[in-house]
Order: C-alpha cells, then sequence, then structure tokens
C-alpha cells in the first residue's frame, strides 16, 4: 500500500512536472513570438525611417539642383544685361562721333555759305 501512495504521489508529481513544463513550453513559445513580432516591428519602422531619409535626401537634392540651376540663370541674365549695355555704349559712341562729324559737316558747309554770300553780291551787281 505504501508503495502504491507513493508510486500515485510520484505519477500525480510527474503529471504536476509535466504540466508545469508544457506551461513553460508555451509561454516560452509565446515570449518567442511576442520577441519576433517586436523586432518585425521594429524592422518595419527602421525601413520607413529609411524611406523618409531617402526621401529627405532626394528632397535636399532637387532643392540643390533648382538652387544651381537659378544661380546659373541669374548669372546668365546678368551676363546677358552686361552685354546688352556694352552694346548700349558702344553703339550710343558710334552716334555721338556721328554727330560730331555731321555737326563739322554743318559747320563747314555754313562757313561755305557765308564765303559765298558777299560773291553772290558781287556777281549780282
Amino acid at each position: 500500500d505504501k508503495l502504491k501512495n507513493q508510486r500515485s504521489d510520484l505519477e500525480s508529481e510527474l503529471d504536476r512536472l509535466e504540466k508545469e513544463a508544457k506551461k513553460a513550453e508555451e509561454e516560452g513559445k509565446r515570449l518567442r513570438q511576442e520577441r519576433q513580432d517586436y523586432l518585425d516591428k521594429l524592422r518595419g519602422d527602421i525601413n520607413e525611417l529609411e524611406d523618409d531619409i531617402e526621401r529627405l535626401q532626394d528632397k535636399e537634392r532637387a532643392q540643390q539642383r533648382k538652387m544651381v540651376k537659378d544661380e546659373a540663370e541669374r548669372k546668365s541674365k546678368i551676363e546677358d544685361i552686361e552685354d546688352q549695355s556694352r552694346a548700349a555704349q558702344k553703339r550710343l559712341n558710334e552716334l555721338e562721333s556721328d554727330k560730331k562729324e555731321l555737326e563739322e559737316s554743318i559747320a563747314s558747309l555754313e562757313l561755305q555759305i557765308e564765303q559765298m554770300k558777299p560773291r553772290n553780291r558781287e556777281v549780282a551787281s
């Protein structure tokens, strides 16, 4: 009887330990799954952040390209204006030279006309 009781006690203890082991195994599986889910979520968050960083870098590069392009256009416009200004100054100088020549020609013609007046009077008389 005593042996049967010991055996029964040991079997009960074995059942209890097997149930605890099964519970511990299930708890381990649950914790591993939680850990895996958490790692997957972190990987997803990291990928999202990397995508955000890439988008921001693309945007920054686009802004840099636009700034360089705008600066090049601005310099080109300034050069065009400077070229036009030089051409206008050259034309102005040419016109002033032509004006001076015309004024000298007019003065010469007026002098010739004045010199011819006395002769015309003599011829007329």
